[in-house]
């Protein structure tokens, strides 16, 4: 109720930001969905000022609010782009709860990363030795997806190379990612058919 009467409030809800960032960092929005949707409109309605509070969180020596505070921006965002080059460097941490969940927030923040993350989620796709890091790269990319005016940082190529994987759960990313790029997409895709001979490469098929 107290969430609901603030998202009302609106941009005016700003001096209740220190409460708000203490539930974010808290056990409840993990257990209650209701709470967690609320609280990221609340978030987000009060905006950018927002995102300072849970960026510093992501340098916390406690796991488990690193990830609350990368879950929290997730759900902020495009409001949450300021936070896309920490987002970055959270994800490449040894610590997997860190990395899936840097990798959810530059998904959720979606193409205002696109500058900024996507040639490291490209390098990702290239050579992290770890098939979940190169999975969650796909999935990030999925949300990211590529500029009307190009595709300067190669990720149509990075995913295409995704898709002959040796991961099944890899190519599944590169599949949807690409999916949701669309159009743009078409042409890199429609070379790929033509490599070599026989049958055509599974997921590019699956793509089209």
């Amino acid at each position: 109720a107290a969430l609901a009467a603030l998202a009302g409030i609106g941009v005016d809800a700003k001096p209740a930001l220190a409460g708000l960032t203490r539930l974010a960092l808290s056990a409840h929005p993990e257990t209650d969905a209701e709470l967690r949707e609320l609280l990221g409109v609340v978030l987000r309605i009060i905006g950018p000022d927002a995102v300072p509070g849970f960026i510093k969180e992501l340098k916390n020596p406690d796991a488990l609010l690193r990830a609350r505070a990368a879950r929290a921006l997730a759900a902020m965002g495009a409001v949450a782009a300021t936070a896309v080059p920490d987002l970055v460097e959270l994800s490449k941490s040894a610590v997997d709860s860190d990395a899936q969940a840097a990798f959810a927030g530059l998904q959720a923040i979606g193409p205002p990363a696109y500058a900024v993350a996507a040639p490291y989620l490209v390098t990702v796709l290239r050579g992290d030795p770890f098939a979940d890091r190169r999975m969650w790269a796909t999935w990030a990319l999925g949300g990211i997806r590529v500029p009307a005016e190009g595709d300067a940082k190669q990720v149509i190529d990075a995913l295409l190379l995704a898709l002959l994987d040796t991961d099944d759960g890899v190519c599944r990313g590169a599949h949807g990612a690409l999916a949701r790029i669309g159009a743009p997409a078409l042409p890199r895709l429609r070379d790929m058919l033509k490599l070599g001979e026989g049958e055509a490469p599974y997921w590019a098929v699956r793509v089209l």
